[in-house]
């Protein structure tokens, strides 16, 4: 639980959760653009369309 605490104490310390959730910016964030530039390509949507084409097996997506 620690831990978590901590990582949630990053994210407000580096501004991560304002510039995610801001109303007002003061220029517009691709929101995809910003979370692939902080968690790397891992968390890019394509891989996500990619992985869920390739698990449907069934053709329910």
């Amino acid at each position: 639980m620690s831990n978590m605490g901590d990582s949630l104490g990053q994210f407000v310390e580096n501004g991560f959760l304002k510039k995610l959730f801001d109303k007002n910016p003061q220029y517009p964030v691709d929101k995809a653009q910003f979370l692939v530039d902080m968690f790397g390509e891992s968390v890019n949507p394509n891989h996500f369309a990619q992985q869920a084409a390739a698990m449907n097996s069934d053709g329910i997506f």
